[in-house]
């Protein structure tokens, strides 16, 4: 198991059981964290969690969490734009500064639903983003994946990131979806990671404000 900080969730033990809580119906994950023979790293994840839902802002939760939060807080009008997908939210962003138990009344006030158009582009772009995360993955395994006769990934990939610099959503690298200054294709694997977590979740918030799923739980992200 890999260790990459100090923080609650830079290990690879709280990183599983943060897919797990994510993945339950039911505050058992949590509970289970907090038994005698639980896993210590385990336990302080899950102490970070509830210390972030019952004091401290949202900002305190995970990046994972963070990300599905940050694109409903800007469907309901709190924050003014989606951040590019290879940043994670800043200081900048609502999330910072809601308290997860605080008072509804100005919350509600202040939310207001953008148009229906306005979600239905960003969830278009989110997906876009998570099919070419994906696309990665199946370029790895091109016997079991092979790309449509007389094409090649590559093609398939400049032709959209063609698209998505026509619509004004980036610049392209070399024909590519550009990511941390650089072409996509040219990621770190931790690098790709993290934005393939990033356009999942975010396309997972909006796939469920598109009723995609009445159930929370069950909302799906195939592309």
């Amino acid at each position: 198991m890999g260790t990459w900080n100090t923080k609650p969730f830079g290990n690879d033990k709280a990183s599983d059981w943060l897919w797990e809580l994510e993945q339950a119906k039911d505050d058992s994950v949590i509970k289970a964290a907090f038994e005698a023979d639980a896993d210590a790293d385990e336990t302080v994840a899950a102490a970070a969690v509830v210390a972030a839902a019952r004091r401290q802002p949202i900002g305190a939760l995970p990046p994972k969490a963070k990300a599905w939060v940050g694109v409903i807080g800007w469907a309901l009008g709190l924050e003014d734009r989606i951040f590019p997908y290879d940043s994670q939210l800043d200081s900048t962003s609502f999330v910072y500064r809601w308290q997860i138990l605080s008072p509804t009344k100005q919350f509600v006030s202040s939310a207001h639903l953008r148009a229906e158009k306005e979600i239905l582009q960003a969830r278009e772009v989110a997906e876009s983003w998570l099919w070419r995360a994906r696309t990665t993955q199946i370029q790895k395994e091109p016997e079991k994946y092979p790309p449509p006769p007389g094409w090649t990934y590559e093609r398939i990939i400049a032709m959209a990131a063609e698209h998505w610099e026509k619509e004004g959503l980036f610049q392209a690298i070399r024909g590519e979806y550009p990511a941390h200054g650089k072409a996509y294709c040219e990621l770190a694997d931790e690098e790709w990671q993290e934005v393939r977590s990033m356009a999942t979740e975010r396309l997972y918030g909006l796939n469920w404000l598109c009723k995609y799923s009445a159930n929370w739980d069950l909302v799906p992200t195939g592309t």
